[in-house]
């Protein structure tokens, strides 16, 4: 038996990841020391930590496995015939076009206006004026209110432009961004009823753009 002590932003996440490092075996079982914790903003404060006890490869099976390992670096010494060479001749120029790229039809090209005109339409007015009124408050809850900000739209983008950092460290204010941005457009979405699936949100800090 083996064990493996692991942690992560979630229990699942500290699974997988431990299942992976053993190599992936079939039989294991979980052990949980401690969950993980989630301060107000989402972002991880204590990470899920567990142990991950596994059984090890069997003797005869890793003799299996280096068995045919070695028959395939072994050279080959057989050459294709001409019939069959030919057979894989075909065979690579059949898949060669059916990889090249297709012209676009009137109805694709229709599509992707469509498509177009939706990611111009993402960022509108009214969506604006809600992420005004959403971070400002954001703002005030974090004791931010004396810092100004602007909102540009591009497209599917929108910058939000702090007139001062946040935080000095220039890591852990990336980190709160990152959130404070996943937040945003969970809120839009709850609000507007739209999936928003193009939108991009980036936020800058004044001193370090």
């Amino acid at each position: 038996m083996k064990s493996i002590i692991q942690e992560a932003s979630s229990i699942a996440k500290a699974v997988e990841l431990a299942w992976i490092k053993a190599g992936k075996p079939q039989q294991f079982s979980i052990k949980i020391f401690q969950e993980s914790e989630k301060n107000f903003l989402g972002m991880t404060s204590k990470p899920a930590k567990i142990a991950f006890i596994f059984n090890d490869v069997p003797d005869s099976t890793s003799k299996v496995i280096k068995k045919h390992a070695d028959q395939l670096k072994q050279p080959r010494t057989s050459h294709p015939q001409p019939k069959e060479f030919k057979k894989q001749e075909r065979e690579r120029s059949e898949r060669i076009q059916e990889s090249s790229p297709t012209p676009k039809t009137p109805a694709t090209i229709s599509k992707d206006s469509e498509i177009a005109a939706k990611i111009s339409l993402l960022w509108t007015t009214e969506h604006c004026d809600f992420v005004q009124t959403w971070l400002q408050d954001i703002l005030r809850s974090l004791g931010y209110q004396h810092v100004k900000f602007s909102l540009d739209t591009q497209k599917q983008l929108l910058k939000i432009h702090f007139s001062a950092p946040l935080i000095n460290d220039a890591a852990k204010e990336k980190h709160l961004f990152r959130n404070i941005a996943f937040l945003m457009l969970q809120s839009l979405r709850r609000e507007f009823k739209r999936p928003l699936r193009h939108a991009r949100v980036v936020l800058l800090s004044g001193e370090r753009q």
